[in-house]
C-alpha cells in the first residue's frame, strides 16, 4: 500500500529524487536487510533536517494480523491466528515518525513500549510535550 500512496506523494518523490516509483518487492527486500540501528539513525536525521527545536510527541499502539487467514478458516482448522503489535512515537506537528517498535505478542499492554520509545525519541531532540491514550499513561505511571 505504501507504493500506491507514493504515487500521490509528489513532493516526497521530489525530495527523495525518485524518477520512478520502486516495485513493492524492492521495499520488502529493503526491510528484510536493513539493520534496526541504521534505520533509527535515518529516521532521526529526518527529524533533525526538519529544523524543529523540540519534539511534541504522540505515542500509540495498534494490532494487526500477520496472515490473511479468515476467522472462519482459523476456527475450522484450529489454527492460531498470528498477530503483531506496532507502537509508534511521532512528532505531531511535523508528522514525522520518531520511533517505532513491532512485537509479535498482541496480548501485551501498550505500556511495555512507552518508556523505551520516549527515551529513544528524547535522545534525538528534547521533548516539549508527550501525549498518549489514557490506558498507556495510567498503566506506565501506576505500574499496572
Amino acid at each position: 500500500m505504501f507504493v500506491e500512496w507514493l504515487v500521490e506523494a509528489h513532493y516526497l518523490r521530489l525530495f527523495l529524487g525518485l524518477s520512478r516509483i520502486p516495485h513493492f518487492t524492492t521495499l520488502q527486500k529493503f526491510t528484510d536487510r536493513i539493520n534496526n540501528a541504521l534505520l533509527e539513525k535515518i529516521i532521526s536525521s529526518f527529524i533533525v533536517i526538519s529544523g524543529t527545536k523540540h519534539i511534541i510527541v504522540g505515542i500509540d499502539s495498534t494490532g494487526f494480523k500477520i496472515t490473511h487467514a479468515s476467522q472462519y478458516y482459523a476456527e475450522l482448522t484450529g489454527a492460531r491466528r498470528k498477530h503483531a503489535k506496532l507502537s509508534i512515537g511521532a512528532d505531531v506537528l511535523q508528522q514525522i515518525i520518531c520511533n517505532s517498535r513491532i512485537r509479535r505478542a498482541p496480548t501485551r499492554h501498550d505500556n511495555i513500549d512507552f518508556r523505551p520509545i520516549i527515551t529513544r525519541t528524547s535522545n534525538i531532540l528534547p521533548l516539549s510535550v508527550v501525549t498518549a491514550d489514557k490506558g498507556m499513561i495510567v498503566r506506565t505511571i501506576i505500574g499496572w
